[in-house]
């Protein structure tokens, strides 16, 4: 990556995967020195201003903070080998209006998506089995006060004040969950 460009930069991918024509990183940088990464991702998104973040098959978790107060983040794709999403990954992304959780997602961790205003629909992708994430923790999507459309099957937990301040949030499906 060029750090003086006079061309906008659309799009940042984080690949898991090793010999890619994108920004990479190898695997043990990603599993040893994930906090690194987070910080360096975050102000890559920042300082160029990125709108769209791609997932990259391989990656398994998003970093606590790792697109934190990112307002002109609008768009991320989260490959299926995703199983947890960290603690503040997304906080203050108030240019975020939908995000797909991939079926893989085990954890979306305390005030992952807290905070992202505009966010209107969240969609929890069903694996084989038909489950979706199990674990929705604290304040989670607390703040999203346009967060209007959300089902909530198969969830085994969601944690206190998850859905705190959703203003337009008037109607989940919670009919499976266990605890």
């Amino acid at each position: 990556v060029k750090f003086k460009t006079d061309k906008p930069i659309d799009y940042l991918v984080i690949n898991g995967a090793e010999c890619e024509p994108y920004i990479t990183s190898d695997t043990v940088t990603m599993l040893t020195k994930a906090d690194m990464m987070a910080y360096a991702i975050e102000t890559l998104v920042k300082y160029f201003n990125i709108k769209k973040v791609v997932i990259g098959e391989g990656v398994t978790s998003i970093g606590d903070y790792a697109f934190a107060n990112c307002p002109q983040l609008t768009e991320v794709d989260m490959a299926d080998s995703l199983t947890s999403i960290g603690y503040r990954a997304f906080i203050n992304c108030t240019g975020l209006e939908e995000i797909e959780i991939p079926e893989n997602v085990q954890n979306i961790y305390e005030n992952a998506f807290h905070f992202c205003t505009a966010l209107e629909t969240v969609t929890f992708l069903k694996d084989d089995k038909g489950e979706t994430c199990p674990y929705i923790r604290e304040y989670a999507f607390a703040g999203n006060k346009n967060l209007k459309d959300i089902n909530l099957e198969e969830v085994d937990l969601i944690g206190k004040c998850a859905f705190l301040n959703c203003e337009k949030l008037t109607k989940a499906d919670i009919t499976k969950v266990y605890a």
